[in-house]
């Protein structure tokens, strides 16, 4: 198939570039992503100059810890918080199962005593206890006239 200078696209009739020129400039952009790239090995060797000073002044396993760092127990002044939070927990689950599940005086004085859960659970379960009636949805009229209407 021939094509004649009629097909051609209207900017190469113009006598333009054929493509558009305002939008983003290839010379600038390439020159970013160069300095970018060149920015980032700078930065890398950088870091690893770093790196290697810090491995060269790192102290060997033969020398002494200095004195800060050394592994001496201090104890810490007076009020210390827990020394054994896990047996601290264990305590603390014991004592609320045995408020659980034995009998104590709360207030003799008074006639108040604690009973054991199942207990307390069963006394409920064998009673009837007072409750409150189911809504319908439906509001009820009232005696007076006064509601919504």
């Amino acid at each position: 198939m021939k094509t004649s200078k009629s097909d051609a696209h209207p900017a190469t009739k113009t006598g333009g570039k054929g493509y558009e020129t305002r939008d983003a400039n290839p010379t600038v952009l390439f020159l970013i992503g160069g300095g970018l790239i060149v920015l980032i090995l700078v930065v890398m060797f950088i870091v690893l100059g770093v790196l290697k000073f810090f491995q060269a002044s790192k102290p060997t396993l033969n020398e002494p810890p200095p004195p800060a760092t050394a592994e001496t127990r201090v104890v810490p002044p007076e009020p210390r918080l827990q020394t054994n939070p896990e047996a601290d927990y264990g305590r603390l689950l014991v004592e609320q199962d045995s408020l659980l599940k034995t009998y104590a005086w709360v207030d003799q004085r008074l006639g108040i005593a604690r009973i054991p859960i199942d207990t307390a659970i069963a006394i409920v379960a064998a009673h009837d206890l007072p409750f409150r009636k189911q809504s319908t949805g439906v509001p009820e009229k009232s005696e007076s006239g006064e509601g919504r209407n």
